[in-house]
């Protein structure tokens, strides 16, 4: 039985893990000898956005698995609903997908790139949702400004 043929189909050999991080920029634990126990494992988050950029499934799955919780906390904190922080998640990882190649790791990390996304898909739902020039909800609108206030008599 050859060296091929011993190792599952789904786990990259070291060579082209070398090869792969070589070309992301990144050096992943597999290029020292370490053979991770997942395809993604072991890599840098910058290695894996630029993977899954390039369609890499086992990159998507390494990144859902890393970032797919927190996404859907914020989602939760944000929207309340389970089914809306769900669609949330789908809605960042395709959006991560299609925008891979904006991710620049020495503005932030992937993490703080993955939330951001989130984020920003959750304003354009709210601000779909709001008719023209209806005023956005916020803490700022229950409170009365510094016009109304001195107005009231506050110092």
């Amino acid at each position: 039985m050859s060296d091929a043929e011993a190792r599952p189909p789904d786990r990259p050999v070291i060579p082209q893990q070398r090869e792969r991080a070589m070309l992301a920029g990144a050096v992943p634990a597999a290029a020292v000898g370490l053979q991770p126990a997942a395809p993604g494992a072991g890599w840098p988050d910058a290695a894996l956005v630029g993977a899954f950029g390039r369609g890499e499934r086992w990159a998507a799955e390494e990144l859902y698995d890393r970032f797919a919780r927190r996404v859907f906390g914020l989602g939760m904190t944000l929207l309340g609903s389970p089914g809306q922080a769900e669609d949330l998640v789908q809605d960042t990882f395709l959006r991560m997908w299609r925008t891979a190649d904006s991710y620049d790791p020495v503005r932030g990390s992937a993490g703080t790139w993955t939330l951001l996304l989130a984020r920003s898909l959750v304003l354009d739902t709210c601000a779909a949702a709001r008719p023209i020039g209806a005023p956005s909800p916020g803490i700022w609108h229950s409170h009365p400004g510094p016009a109304k206030a001195s107005q009231n008599g506050w110092r």
